[in-house]
């Protein structure tokens, strides 16, 4: 992973409101896992369902099975490293959402980004295993 580029892009991130068009959970974990050299094309949405139907287009069930898909099983939060991608069940699309590690979870909220304890993450997925 690219440190420099991992701490710029939560710079660039640390004051940007949740937004569903130009500022989302899906958008925040694509510009995270660009900083290990993996591009993946997340359009812009308008809405939760909007997020949920290409989702399910690209042949998964929801947020945490199109994870898998990309990256295969997640380690425990707690042994995730610093740029993994984290997952969170309970709010966001389809009552989950997705940020990145550092010290803490972080994810996009209101008023940019927010620190998450560890313990609250369902799981962590490692960039590095990206299988396209």
């Amino acid at each position: 992973m690219n440190e420099r580029q991992f701490y710029a892009v939560l710079d660039d991130w640390r004051t940007r409101a949740y937004d569903w068009h130009n500022s989302n959970c899906c958008q925040f974990a694509a510009d995270i896992a660009r900083c290990s050299g993996v591009d993946i094309d997340i359009p812009n949405f308008d809405t939760a369902e909007q997020a949920a139907k290409w989702i399910k287009k690209k042949g998964t069930k929801g947020l945490y099975h199109y994870l898998v898909k990309l990256f295969g099983k997640p380690v425990a939060p707690l042994q995730a490293k610093r740029g993994f991608i984290a997952y969170r069940k309970g709010f966001g699309l389809e009552g989950s959402a997705i940020g990145t590690i550092e010290r803490k979870a972080l994810f996009v909220g209101e008023r940019g980004l927010i620190e998450v304890p560890l313990s609250d993450c369902a799981g962590a997925f490692d960039p590095g295993k990206f299988r396209g």
